[in-house]
């Protein structure tokens, strides 16, 4: 998951090595403000993923917070 126009991983090799790569994408500033729509998106697609890396900022702290209380770890 990450803000829109971030493009995490491109022109890289970050997730070179990844079989798939699906991305999430919202607000690229202000994505807490949408917080309770993040969490239910993440925790709807992550069951299907080894993975999730998360680069919201300040928002992905709290989100790896609660989804490691929830047993789902997240990145």
């Amino acid at each position: 998951m990450e803000g829109s126009g971030t493009r995490l991983g491109l022109g890289n090799d970050l997730l070179e090595g990844a079989s798939e790569v699906k991305r999430i994408t919202t607000l690229n500033r202000n994505a807490f403000s949408v917080y309770d729509r993040l969490f239910d998106t993440v925790l709807k697609n992550a069951v299907n993923f080894d993975l999730v890396l998360i680069s919201l900022g300040p928002t992905a702290t709290v989100l790896a917070y609660d989804f490691k209380s929830a047993r789902y770890p997240l990145y």
